[in-house]
């Protein structure tokens, strides 16, 4: 009984201490988003060619703990080669977050949810389970973020070169029309045209902009509309034309694809039921019947069943949202 009250109450201090740094590195990661958010864009781009380390700071002076949180972050991007990456995603996330920044909320996330785990199930696989959840979910996050961002600019885009094509029939050049719809009140495709038309005042061409928004937003649609530009800028033509063209045709496709996205909702719902019923389930019974789950995490047999239940469910909903995607 001694052992293993001793047992118990050393897993709580455990659980207490990673809950307590998971918090601080919350914190940190909180306090970096805000001071992002609040700084002004070009604040934010000079900002990244500092020094990870102030030059106020003292020679013998202790780095603050926030600091120190956010070196090593840095250190670690930066030494496996992921800092493009991960920002090129935080940037179509449009995210103001730096990439060491995102990876240290990463890791607070999941040590809280790793502890969390660990108290509820009251063993050490539960944590792990709970730090894989912390980490794809977090994944998930940024990936839904994006998935979202893409579609609203999208959605945006028809109406947008609509507009431009109105200003060229009304005399204007391509830069002043794109001048004007960076200040419309359209988020997120404003923004982005407002740093295509910071470029062109940096020296970059209106095609060579344009191009790397269609990139950075994965927009095939606005790729053929720099196309049909360089062929005007070379032969000549009505690009208002061509654009009216275009815009007709990506608004059909877009009627399209609504009709086909409400003709399958029915299947999506279900997808979404049958692959959210178990997680539920297993999360209240949890919380109601901890003795009752427990043996899923301390026994050989119930941690090779959670294993196999685990891989069916992910095998069902890549099934699952194989079947309800429809390419339009």
């Amino acid at each position: 009984m001694n052992t293993g009250t001793g047992g118990d109450e050393t897993l709580l201090l455990a659980g207490l201490a990673a809950c307590f740094v998971a918090v601080a590195l919350l914190v940190v990661a909180v306090a970096s988003l805000s001071r992002a958010g609040s700084a002004p864009d070009w604040a934010r781009r000079i900002d990244r060619y500092r020094a990870s380390r102030d030059d106020d700071e003292a020679p013998g002076e202790r780095p603050h703990p926030a600091r120190r949180a956010l070196a090593a972050g840095e250190w670690t991007v930066r030494s496996g080669e992921m800092e493009d990456r991960v920002a090129h995603r935080l940037d179509q996330a449009g995210m103001s977050l730096r990439p060491h920044e995102w990876v240290l909320v990463r890791v607070g996330v999941t040590l809280v949810l790793a502890v969390a785990v660990t108290l509820l199930s009251g063993a050490a696989f539960g944590g792990l389970l709970g730090a894989l959840l912390g980490w794809l979910g977090t994944r998930a996050y940024l990936a839904s973020r994006t998935r979202r961002r893409l579609t609203a600019f999208s959605d945006q885009l028809p109406g947008a070169l609509a507009l431009v094509a109105g200003s060229l029939r009304s005399g204007f050049t391509v830069s002043q029309a794109l001048e004007r719809l960076a200040r419309q009140d359209l988020q997120p495709l404003g923004a982005e045209m407002s740093r295509a038309v910071a470029e062109t005042r940096l020296g970059a061409s209106v095609e060579d902009a344009l191009d790397k928004v269609a990139d950075r937003m994965v927009c095939p649609d606005l790729s053929w509309i720099v196309l049909a530009v360089r062929i005007q800028r070379e032969v000549g033509g009505n690009l208002a034309e061509v654009i009216d063209t275009t815009v007709e045709t990506m608004r059909e496709r877009t009627r399209l694809r609504r009709q086909i996205r409400a003709l399958s909702a029915e299947g999506r719902l279900t997808a979404y039921v049958l692959i959210a019923l178990p997680v539920v389930l297993a999360a209240l019974m949890m919380l109601m019947r901890p003795d009752y789950m427990r043996p899923l995490f301390t026994e050989p047999l119930g941690v090779l069943m959670l294993v196999a239940g685990v891989v069916a469910l992910l095998v069902g909903w890549v099934w699952m949202s194989r079947v309800i995607k429809v390419e339009a």
